[in-house]
């Protein structure tokens, strides 16, 4: 491409024709021109283009070295209307025109003269893309040409669309007033605004606007429309006022328009107090829904989930995104417990009116729970069906407790039971015992000497036996004492001696001197360490070797703990949660009643503590006693 750095337009010698060109501007860079937003052209005499700027080359390319009319025109000689005519050799100071290029553009040519450096007369010329505004002035003519033809049929159609306008207005739903704001006066009212205000039409348009309106209300629309000519529109609820003086809410939309010179408001008034007031109702249900520990599902006419409350999410296991599309029958079908075809049995029933009942759903996770669920259709206000709700609680707390009162049923009608036995067996057994004795003060041969002292132990052990079924069926009331636990364990640990001394059990005690006393029931608590060192006896039994118990106490939080722990085998998870369950026994059929941990546990617990059992496999098992203290300002 040619061009040069700098060009300047100076005054040139006129020719022998029409006056010459004057001089041009200072001469300026050529890459000035790949600034400025038009196509810039510069040609000589002879209709070579010597410069084109940057926008022309991204539309045809570089054009240096062309003709321009047949480079931009497609043409092979020059243009009708040329300015490089019209300029160098017809001495124009300037040349204007319309030209179209070989692809039918539009351009409008603007074009002066040129000095070049090298003191060559040039014409440069600005070229415009006026085919879109061509394209735009010719639709605009079509639709001129159009809507004189269409206002000529519309007027004809006038009277009848003033006829249907009215008709339109009075059978609107909506109340339609035309105010005068200047004058604070409604010019026309339809049927609704009469029914809405309660107003007459022949006192709607002796009223002035603002008597509707709550003081300030309809200003507000006023000042939103603005006084600006032309029309405007503003929206808003506002409180009107009914001709009783009850105030109501009202959705105005108002339009402000110049008609024959005074500016006029149409407003259209629609009274949504009902509205409001269920939509006030509806958030507060959906609230209730939300916060409400009731598990809630809406689903719809094939039972896909399209609702889940939180509580519902946080009871499945599930977030709100991946329930949405499951259908409900996903958390019971195929659950054991279940019913078979519950579901269709559930979607028939509730198909009816509501479906109520017990099942088994199953969380995210696969554990299975018991649920109370009401399933129920969902009618739109014509009474068709449109889905169904489901409102389901988990019951499992439910089932526990009522499977304990069912326990403890049993095991009242149980205690009346034994106690009756017991006292049976009391009295005759204390007959044996009191006969056993005497027969054990005198001489009796050594070959019956054996067996009444057998009889006399056995008697002992029965006796054993029928004090704790009375211990188990008829505790007896606490009676707390300031004592001592160490002194309780320790003698607990001395009624045992002579046993564990016998059977090769060796006991290791570590009592924390600085435990304080508390008020505690001395005798009932040695029994609960008794039946704790028993248990502990039985099953070093089983054990070959060392068989040791180890006792400790001490203070932990305003509580003594005594662990009582032995190196015997050790019991598995599946009967730990049993050990306490009356007449549950780890040992064979006739070696244990199934009661000392029972009543135990049972003492225990009216004393405000707890008994907690571990037991691991290689690892000693150890029963904890925790029991609370009285402070020391009590002592």
């Amino acid at each position: 491409m040619r061009t040069s750095s700098r060009i300047s337009r100076t005054k040139r010698p006129g020719p022998a024709r029409p006056t010459a060109p004057k001089a041009g501007p200072p001469r300026a860079p050529l890459e000035i021109f790949d600034a400025v937003g038009c196509f810039v052209l510069i040609e000589d005499a002879s209709h070579t283009i010597l410069y084109n700027n940057a926008r022309l080359r991204g539309r045809y390319g570089d054009l240096v070295g062309r003709k321009c009319y047949a480079a931009i025109a497609g043409r092979t000689s020059s243009c009708p209307s040329c300015p490089i005519t019209a300029i160098l050799h017809e001495g124009k100071e300037s040349f204007s025109c319309v030209m179209r290029d070989q692809k039918g553009r539009l351009y409008e040519s603007s074009a002066s003269p040129f000095l070049m450096p090298d003191g060559g007369r040039a014409v440069i010329q600005l070229l415009t893309d006026i085919t879109a505004k061509r394209k735009a002035q010719a639709v605009i003519s079509e639709y001129t040409t159009g809507l004189k033809t269409l206002v000529a049929e519309k007027t004809a159609e006038l009277k009848e669309s003033e006829i249907l306008h009215r008709l339109l207005m009075e059978r609107a739903n909506d109340a339609i007033f035309t105010i005068d704001p200047q004058a604070d006066r409604i010019l026309t009212a339809n049927r609704m605004a009469e029914t809405m205000t309660g107003y007459s039409a022949e006192e709607l348009l002796g009223l002035k606007n603002s008597e509707l309106y709550a003081p300030g209300e309809f200003a507000g629309i006023l000042r939103r429309l603005g006084d600006d000519e032309g029309s405007s529109r503003a929206s808003a609820q506002i409180e009107m006022l009914r001709k009783t003086g009850a105030h109501f809410v009202a959705d105005v939309s108002a339009s402000a328009v110049d008609f024959r010179g005074r500016r006029i408001v149409l407003a259209i008034c629609r009274d949504i107090s009902q509205r409001l007031i269920i939509e006030r109702h509806m958030r507060q249900l959906a609230s209730v829904i939300e916060n409400t520990s009731a598990s809630v599902m809406i689903m719809d006419l094939n039972r896909r989930i399209v609702y889940a409350n939180p509580a519902v999410q946080k009871m499945l296991g599930y977030r709100a995104e991946e329930m949405l599309g499951m259908r409900s029958a996903d958390f019971f079908e195929g659950v054991p417990g279940n019913p078979p075809d519950l579901s269709g049995r559930i979607a028939r029933e509730a198909r009816n009116g509501l479906w109520e009942g017990e099942i088994f759903d199953r969380r995210k996770s696969g554990e299975v729970f018991p649920v109370s669920l009401r399933m129920c259709t969902i009618r739109d206000e014509t009474g068709k069906l449109i889905g169904y709700a489901g409102i389901s609680e988990e019951i499992t707390r439910r089932k526990q407790i009522e499977e304990e009162l069912i326990q403890k049923e049993k095991l009242s009608a149980l205690g009346e039971l034994i106690s009756g036995i017991a006292h049976e067996l009391n009295n005759p057994l204390t007959g044996v015992l009191g006969y056993a004795e005497i027969l054990r003060q005198h001489d009796a041969p050594a070959e019956l000497k054996e067996d009444i002292d057998r009889l006399h132990k056995e008697a002992l052990r029965c006796q054993y036996l029928v004090r704790n079924l009375l211990t188990f069926s008829r505790k007896p009331p606490l009676r707390r004492v300031c004592a001592s636990v160490n002194e309780i364990v320790g003698l607990a640990i001395d009624l045992k001696a002579h046993q564990f001394i016998a059977n090769g059990i060796r006991v290791q005690t570590r009592l924390d001197p600085s435990i304080r006393k508390g008020m505690l029931d001395s005798n009932q608590l040695q029994q609960v360490f008794v039946n704790i060192l028993t248990n502990a006896h039985h099953a070093l039994m089983e054990k070959d070797g060392e068989r040791l118990i180890t006792v400790t106490s001490r203070h932990q939080n305003g509580a003594a703990e005594i662990a009582i722990a032995n190196n015997g085998p050790h019991i598995p998870p599946d009967r730990i949660e049993k050990i306490f369950v009356p007449y549950f026994s780890t040992k064979e059929f006739g070696q244990g009643t199934g009661l000392g941990l029972s009543i135990a546990h049972g003492i225990v617990r009216e004393h405000g503590g707890k008994i907690e059992v571990m037991s691991l496999e290689g690892r000693d098992t150890v029963f904890t006693v925790i029991l609370p203290l009285i402070k020391p300002a009590e002592e």
